[in-house]
């Protein structure tokens, strides 16, 4: 039935009781008409709101273990915004659902102290293992992911004077909001000196984009970078008032956790002026 008045015309000369009952008419279709749009919006926020959350299809497993090799149970071990999974008495969790791409791993004990967070590539419909190693003396330190150069690749080192620089990009994904704000620190190791020597580069980090960019001092005026020189890599996240020596604890940095030599990045310079 349609209930809407096209001609006031007529209105007028039936009397006032027809009119009243016309405009009484088209007061309940224009509540009935807002009543169906209301009820189909609140039926779709309903069905909104029961929707369960997006997630990949990728799956993630692995174990946790101490420095000696020991499985760690009880672990939380979760992909940031994405699933979480308790570590069993091996140490092995499973992660269902996880998105292909860069993702933040944070494994932390369940009282939410001593978090240990890493980055990793997911890649589509693969489902990789890694092998954790949790050290709470290490675990206030970020893992950043180095994107260039790549593993196995040549770095431009630019030479100025007795330094030289080269630049490395990287993704702290996450890693701005579970620190609270962080410095880059750069591990760098040549193949002809057993020790890793740490700096804190001049860094730009964009939390927008996840990214990050330094300017790395490799070598000295005494022992200067050759060209075709192999080299190691490692960039840690770590809070501005971080005493590094005294959480990486070791010696000359030549004996570090496992867990953070596993991120590392070989490459081989080729020297520029």
């Amino acid at each position: 039935m349609n209930f809407m008045v096209k001609d006031k015309r007529p209105i007028l000369r039936t009397g006032k009781r027809s009119l009243i009952t016309a405009l009484l008419f088209t007061t309940v279709a224009m509540m009935l008409a807002c009543t169906t749009s209301c009820s189909s919006r609140d039926a779709n926020s309903k069905s909104n709101a029961n929707s369960p959350p997006k997630t990949g299809t990728g799956r993630l497993e692995g174990t946790v273990t101490d420095n000696t090799g020991n499985p760690i149970a009880d672990l939380s071990v979760s992909i940031r915004n994405g699933p979480k999974a308790i570590t069993d008495a091996k140490g092995i969790f499973v992660l269902n659902g996880v998105e292909s791409g860069d993702q933040l791993i944070i494994v932390e004990p369940r009282s939410g102290h001593g978090q240990l967070t890493l980055n990793i590539n997911i890649k589509r419909d693969q489902n990789p293992k890694t092998n954790i190693i949790y050290n709470a003396d290490t675990s206030r330190l970020g893992l950043l992911s180095i994107t260039s150069p790549v593993d196995d690749s040549l770095l431009e080192v630019r030479r100025n004077g007795n330094e030289h620089r080269a630049t490395v990009h990287g993704r702290c994904d996450g890693l701005a909001q579970v620190l609270e704000g962080f410095d880059v620190w750069v591990l760098v190791k040549s193949e002809r000196d057993p020790r890793y020597w740490i700096q804190r580069p001049s860094a730009l980090i964009d939390p927008n984009s996840n990214t990050w960019r330094a300017g790395v001092l490799l070598g000295s005026p005494e022992h200067p970078p050759m060209t075709d020189e192999s080299w190691d890599l490692i960039a840690v996240a770590a809070k501005a008032d971080s005493d590094m020596g005294r959480i990486l604890n070791t010696p000359n940095l030549n004996l570090l956790p496992n867990h953070i030599t596993s991120n590392v990045v070989t490459v081989r310079l080729r020297i520029t002026p």
